[in-house]
Formats: C-alpha cells, sequence, structure tokens
C-alpha cells in the first residue's frame, strides 16, 4: 500500500515536472505586459497553470519524506518540501488572489507573494543539496541523481539568469525525485545503512 502511494507521489513529481518543461517553453516565446491586456491575460493563465505544476512537484518531495531514513537527509528533505509547497500557493496568490496589483508598490500583497516564492525558492534548493549530500554518503540513490541534487544552486541559477526562468530549478528537481520515487518503490530501504 506505501509503495503504490509512494509511486504515485512520484507519478505526480513527474507530471508536475514534464508540465512545467512545456510551459516553460512556452513561457520563452511569450511575452507579458500591463494587467487588462491580451499579453498578460497569456501571462497570467501560464503562471496559474504552473502553481498546478508546482503543487504536483511537491508531492514529489512528501514522498522523499515519507521514505528517507531519519537523519539529515530527512531534514533536507522536509525543508525542500516545505519550498515547494511555498512556491506553489505563492504563485498561485501572485496569480488568482493578487493578479490584479500593481508590481512595486510597498503595500501590494503580489510583491509580498512574490517574496515568499523567492523564499520557498531557496528553502526547496538548500534542502535539496543537503538530501543530495545524504544521497550521495548511503549511497540510497544512484550518483547521478545525488549529483543533481548537490548541484541545486548553479542549476536554479542557470534557469534564472540563462533563460529567465524562475522555475526550472525546481522542475529539474521534481523530475529526478520523481524518477527515484518509481525506482523506490522497488527498493526497501535498510535504515541501518543511511548516513545520519
Amino acid at each position: 500500500m506505501i509503495r503504490r502511494l509512494i509511486r504515485w507521489l512520484g507519478v505526480l513529481s513527474l507530471l508536475g515536472g514534464m508540465s512545467a518543461l512545456l510551459i516553460i517553453i512556452v513561457f520563452a516565446a511569450t511575452e507579458w505586459g500591463l494587467p487588462g491586456t491580451v499579453a498578460y491575460q497569456r501571462y497570467e493563465l501560464l503562471n496559474r497553470l504552473m502553481a498546478v505544476s508546482l503543487l504536483f512537484m511537491t508531492a514529489g518531495w512528501l514522498g522523499v519524506v515519507m521514505i528517507w531514513p531519519d537523519g539529515y537527509g530527512r531534514w533536507g528533505a522536509l525543508l525542500a518540501l516545505l519550498g515547494s509547497l511555498i512556491m506553489a500557493l505563492a504563485t498561485a496568490a501572485e496569480f488568482w488572489l493578487f493578479t490584479d496589483q500593481a508590481y512595486g508598490r510597498a503595500a501590494s500583497l503580489r510583491n509580498g507573494a512574490w517574496g515568499a516564492f523567492g523564499i520557498g525558492g531557496w528553502l526547496l534548493i538548500i534542502g535539496a543539496m543537503i538530501l543530495g549530500v545524504a544521497a550521495w554518503r548511503s549511497r540510497l540513490w544512484p550518483r547521478w541523481a545525488a549529483l543533481i541534487l548537490i548541484l541545486a544552486v548553479p542549476i536554479e541559477f542557470a534557469g534564472f539568469f540563462v533563460i529567465d526562468s524562475p522555475f526550472l530549478g525546481a522542475t529539474v528537481l521534481a523530475l529526478v525525485i520523481g524518477w527515484q520515487l518509481l525506482i523506490a518503490g522497488k527498493v526497501t530501504y535498510d535504515v541501518g545503512t543511511a548516513v545520519s
């Protein structure tokens, strides 16, 4: 029963990651304008869809928390789960609740949602790096998966500064953990071998 749940959480993470990749590609070809314009309506729709993708990706982090042995790896997974959830909720708030507000005003709740998204993003990548170190040391996951998690900060920076996407880092991480959760359903973790 629990293995089936873990696999489904992995599937949700992969669906979230794959849908986010498609949205990121469409974002690259989409301009955004002021609220009320046609360009803004497309931009708003893409961000609303991204909030759903981010929520699916969060399911993957929940799965990792459920299977990872006690120790700093689980704490990293918990931190990443919290960060991913904040990112999803902040995106939803920014483009569903406060979408008509302008950026830049001191009292704008939209600015607060964008700020929360940034904090969530940092929690996610720091948590992923901690989990990556635990995965590398414990060898519970393949080295390639651990290395991608360890490199969460450069991946996030490349996404943000090279292709102008604040979502690429979270997407890559979600694809890695989603894949591991699908594989993990076939693996029995021996807690005694985990690095605490």
